[in-house]
């Protein structure tokens, strides 16, 4: 159990909530911990009292907006989204550079896409209209990202990780 163990000294904190959030920040400034991993926490409670290990959480790492399901592993995109309800509404006013979250896409919406940072789609599947185009023009691309258009806000500027198949806030890094 000690391989691959990295002390760190830590201040002590009050409840459980404060420790988990110290430890992960800790970590990340570390580099021992990204956004998007999930790890395994155990601690003692009370607080303080050696020998009391009665508490493990599974903790998703980060300020995750949304996740989903991605093809290209390797790509990530940061901008400003343009949340559409519509196909109208996305070719009315998408601007360059924006990522663009839309139900689905269509070839109609090629245009968009090639100027798009990246692509969220709530329809799933690897073989779906915006992962195939996504995969040709080179795009970060997340699809299956469940009510991303009733989630995510336009002109909210986020992060997209298609290696982590989530979408985060701009001031949260990978």
């Amino acid at each position: 159990m000690s391989w691959g163990i990295v002390p760190i000294m830590i201040e002590e904190k009050d409840n459980t909530d404060e420790l988990i959030n110290h430890v992960i920040t800790i970590a990340q400034q570390q580099e021992l911990l990204q956004n998007g991993d999930l790890v395994v926490l155990t601690a003692g409670v009370p607080l303080g009292i050696s020998g009391t290990t009665n508490l493990m959480k599974v903790h998703l790492v980060g300020n995750i907006l949304v996740s989903g399901q991605t093809i290209v592993n390797d790509l990530s995109a940061h901008g400003h989204l343009m949340v559409c309800k519509s196909e109208e509404e996305a070719l009315a006013n998408f601007k360059e550079g924006e990522i663009l979250v839309i139900h689905e896409t269509t070839n109609n919406l090629i245009p968009i896409m090639k100027k798009s940072a990246g692509i969220i789609t709530e329809v799933d599947g690897i073989n779906s209209h915006a992962a195939v185009v996504g995969l040709a023009l080179n795009k970060p691309v997340i699809v299956g990202a469940t009510n991303a258009t009733l989630i995510l806000k336009t002109g909210t500027n986020c992060n997209i990780y298609a290696g982590k198949s989530v979408v985060t806030t701009a001031t949260t890094k990978f």
